[in-house]
């Protein structure tokens, strides 16, 4: 999150790479074995702060997949290194904000 925050700097393939951690999650809140432990819960409120941050910092940036995919691909950040700047305009024909390296 901190890395995206301040203009995340390697490649489109580590972003991606990274957004497997919340695939992960996403699995584990919605997974129908784990709703009747009450940790379940204690994790959702934990990482809920942390997924309004990324998913505000997410609405900043250019849209490169369909809405009906989960949201935290659905959008780039709206600043990166010049890495993922390059990726970005080769993969999805989209420009984002560089920051400095």
């Amino acid at each position: 999150m901190a890395a995206c925050e301040e203009g995340y700097r390697w490649s489109i393939y580590e972003y991606e790479n990274e957004l497997e951690i919340r695939d992960v999650i996403d699995k584990a809140l919605t997974a129908p074995e784990l709703t009747a432990h009450p940790e379940l819960a204690i994790f959702a409120e934990a990482i809920a702060d942390i997924d309004e941050r990324f998913a505000a910092l997410l609405r900043s940036g250019p849209s490169v997949l369909p809405e009906t995919a989960l949201w935290w691909h659905s959008n780039l950040p709206g600043w990166a290194g010049p890495d993922l700047v390059a990726d970005a305009e080769a993969h999805y024909a989209v420009h984002l904000r560089p920051v400095e390296p």
